[in-house]
């Protein structure tokens, strides 16, 4: 009988480096990066204060980013073809062959599929392993290549329309077929038109898709739509293709400063929850005659025009998360129409649903945020936990430069990491880290001493007949400026017992619904104790926490010596309570920093609502 045939040591060795060979490909595949995907234009640590410069492109930063994608960042080249091609993992995407090279630049890929279904697959599932080759695999994407100068031959024109509809008609209009997906059960066909011309004066100078009933960012216009192809199962909403012309500046805020009467206005918007989609209202009495994000903008566009403030802040949670907000850059145009509208400086800091489900990580997504018109957003350091920790100066009126109030930006996280000595962490959320702690006292020490309190100065008075007195203000003390925290998950201080006043009464107003739990406040002690020992006779420190979180929290405390806020719940689209009304707080500095004033603006009512001082 024949014995078992062995297996020699090179046969051995030949099937171990078959078999690594094949597992290093597969690794390749899963993790390789298209050097054709989205570039924020991240920059260096060190470069973060230039990131708000007005965004003015030239001809060499242009050519720098030649085959880069980075939709947001102005690039002056215009573009020079356009193709649809297939992507499939290990195969890559079937392009066709580059012409003219010394006039265009390579296929740069809009890394967002043409199939609106495999967009939200993909967002849902963000950080699977599987993620990226399956949501390459038979999935369509547009490409493009940019010309190399700004004469010549480029793209004048993109319309995306139905094939049955009117086309257009001309020698310099291309066609190019949408693949339909083979599941879908709609038979109607899509095409992309282009239309190349030579020295126009209005080129394509950028493409990109985006998913839903949502507008374009500024700048961009819309060149078409395909609705949800509907298959097996509920698919996503429209692919929109947008394009933008010639670029121009992107309008940057002005330095924050009071105004002549001492005063600065700020309007805090907690707690949108946008998605890609419109969802149903939540917690109203009748939800067929609400539309959750349409009718939370127009609350939002009416309170902005009643209050005309100096700043609109946004506490976090601004992207429902859930499953809901698998692309991001789709719904970020939606919930700043309001404020680019109307010229308003904004800042935004995140909350624990903003980075639940998409693309991007939270720096990522401050990096775009960082992008738009009047926006404050800064990424803050890489070197700390988080993304959007920064702060912004309340200047005095021009032209005098002293920093009468300093605005304070933390990032709260979401939940904490799994940690085998902490193992139920995950469970609760998270904080404001030991090192984000450190950054912010560091910076609250450099801060420059005024005197205190600030009077504007009269213009100069050479008589002799002036008194001493009115030439120069009088100095009390010199100290550094007060100071306003804004982080989204509250401190546990927030739950702590309250002060009283001099007759014993708590000093607490307004309304609390939720109550501290696991799901409450923050998951760890640390920044109020740590703030609290700044404060002395030259640095007064923070005077007030705002927080959002809480959507049917609206009321505010003192706690040995600092007040903490809640903004209220903002948005039908988040969770609320049938008979609580929408809400947002108002913060009024008034006396150049002397005094803190708040109220609120409801949707079932006008004025303001409950104005106290906080004292």
């Amino acid at each position: 009988m024949l014995g078992r045939r062995r297996v020699g040591p090179g046969a051995l060795g030949a099937l171990l480096v078959t078999a690594w060979v094949v597992i290093l490909a597969l690794y390749m595949t899963i993790h390789h990066t298209s050097k054709h995907v989205l570039r924020l234009g991240r920059p260096h640590e060190a470069e973060q204060d230039t990131a708000r410069e007005p965004l003015a492109p030239n001809l060499a930063e242009s050519l720098a980013a030649l085959h880069t994608f980075a939709p947001l960042r102005p690039n002056v080249l215009p573009l020079y073809d356009i193709t649809v091609a297939m992507c499939y993992p290990v195969f890559g995407c079937a392009l066709p062959k580059r012409a003219n090279d010394r006039e265009a630049g390579d296929w740069v890929r809009v890394d967002r599929p043409v199939y609106a279904s495999v967009a939200q697959w993909r967002g849902r599932h963000a950080g699977s392993f599987t993620r990226k080759p399956l949501s390459k695999f038979g999935s369509p994407y547009l490409f493009y290549r940019r010309a190399r100068t700004m004469h010549g031959r480029h793209i004048a024109d993109v319309q995306l329309v139905e094939a049955s509809a009117a086309q257009p008609i001309g020698d310099d209009w291309h066609q190019l077929r949408v693949p339909r997906p083979k599941f879908s059960r709609k038979r109607t066909k899509y095409a992309l038109y282009f239309r190349t011309g030579y020295n126009t004066t209005d080129p394509i100078t950028e493409l990109d898709v985006m998913y839903g009933p949502n507008p374009p960012p500024p700048g961009f216009v819309v060149a078409g739509s395909i609705p949800a192809f509907q298959g097996h199962g509920k698919h996503a909403a429209r692919m929109t293709v947008i394009v933008r012309h010639t670029p121009k500046p992107t309008p940057r805020a002005p330095p924050l400063r009071f105004n002549a009467n001492g005063t600065f206005t700020i309007l805090q918007i907690a707690d949108l929850h946008f998605s890609v989609e419109e969802l149903a209202c939540r917690d109203v009495e009748d939800v067929d005659r609400c539309a959750s994000q349409n009718d939370t903008l127009a609350l939002v566009e009416r309170w902005i025009d009643e209050e005309k403030p100096d700043l609109v802040v946004f506490t976090g949670d601004q992207l429902n998360g859930q499953g809901t907000s698998w692309d991001e850059r789709s719904v970020m145009p939606g919930w700043l129409v309001p404020i680019v509208r109307r010229g308003i400086p904004w800042l935004p800091l995140f909350g624990n649903h903003d980075t639940e489900s998409g693309y991007l990580t939270r720096r990522e997504q401050m990096e775009l945020l960082a992008l738009y018109p009047y926006s404050l957003a800064q990424v803050g350091p890489a070197s700390i936990h988080g993304a959007g920790n920064f702060d912004v100066a309340v200047r005095a009126p021009a032209p005098s430069n002293e920093e009468l109030l300093t605005l304070w930006c933390l990032d709260s996280g979401d939940h904490p990491p799994f940690s085998l000595l902490h193992p139920w962490e995950p469970y609760l959320y998270d904080w404001v880290h030991t090192d984000q702690i450190q950054w912010m006292i560091k910076q609250l020490r450099q801060k420059m001493r005024i005197a205190w309190p600030y009077k504007p100065r009269p213009p100069p008075l050479t008589s002799s007949l002036v008194p001493p007195h009115l030439v120069m203000p009088q100095i009390s003390r010199v100290q550094r400026p007060p100071g306003i925290v804004f982080v989204h998950i509250p401190v546990q201080e927030a739950f702590d017992a309250v002060d009283v006043d001099d007759n014993g009464d708590e000093m607490r107003f307004g309304v609390r619904e939720e109550r501290f739990s696991r799901l409450g406040g923050q998951g760890r002690r640390g920044l109020f104790d740590a703030l609290e020992h700044e404060r002395n006779d030259d640095t007064p420190g923070v005077q007030l926490y705002v927080h959002g979180h809480m959507h049917n929290n609206e009321d505010c405390r003192r706690v040995r010596g600092v007040w903490i806020c809640f903004g209220g719940g903002v948005s039908y689209a988040g969770y609320g309570k049938v008979g609580f009304a929408r809400r947002a707080r108002v913060y009024q500095v008034r006396g150049f920093g002397q005094t803190l004033v708040t109220w609120h603006r409801m949707d079932d009512r006008e004025g303001r609502i409950e104005e106290r001082v906080l004292g």
